[in-house]
Formats: structure tokens, sequence, C-alpha cells
């Protein structure tokens, strides 16, 4: 089972989420605990250990660091702002 941190800059997009996407995307971020490589997952580009995950619209941006089991969440943006 995996530790999920969550950065400053992802909590800030977290907290101006509507109410029911806010829902949608904790439930998502919550399920990476147990498998950080679930189906639908892509590895970035010339980013080292950084996926991204869709949900819906949105795109959750994350690391992941196998030798201590730990996820950190560093953006949650629209696609269409997620990769500036």
């Amino acid at each position: 089972m995996y530790e999920i941190k969550i950065k400053k800059s992802a909590k800030k997009d977290l907290d101006a989420l509507d109410d029911k996407t806010y829902v949608r995307i904790d439930r998502t971020i919550q399920s990476l605990r147990n498998d950080p490589f679930p189906r639908g997952m892509k590895k970035l580009k010339g980013k080292g250990n950084s996926y991204r995950i869709r949900e819906g619209k949105y795109r959750i941006l994350y690391e992941v660091d196998q030798k201590n089991n730990t996820i950190v969440i560093y953006r949650i943006k629209l696609r269409k702002t997620a990769y500036d």
C-alpha cells in the first residue's frame, strides 16, 4: 500500500473544484493507494517517474516513488491547462 502526499499546488487545485468533481477526483486519488499504475495511466515523457491519470476532463499528475512506497500528487488541472 502506498502513502499519498498532496503538494500545496494540487491542494489549491482541489479546493477550486466544485463538490461533485472533488468527490470523483478524491476517489480516483485514493484508488492510487492500492494501484499506482491503474489501467488508463500514462507515463509523462521526459519527466522521470511522473504519470497522469484521467478523470473526466481533468488530469491528475503524480510521481511514484516505489522505493519508499510514496505517491506525490502535484497537479490537478483541466486537460487544456495541465501540461503548461
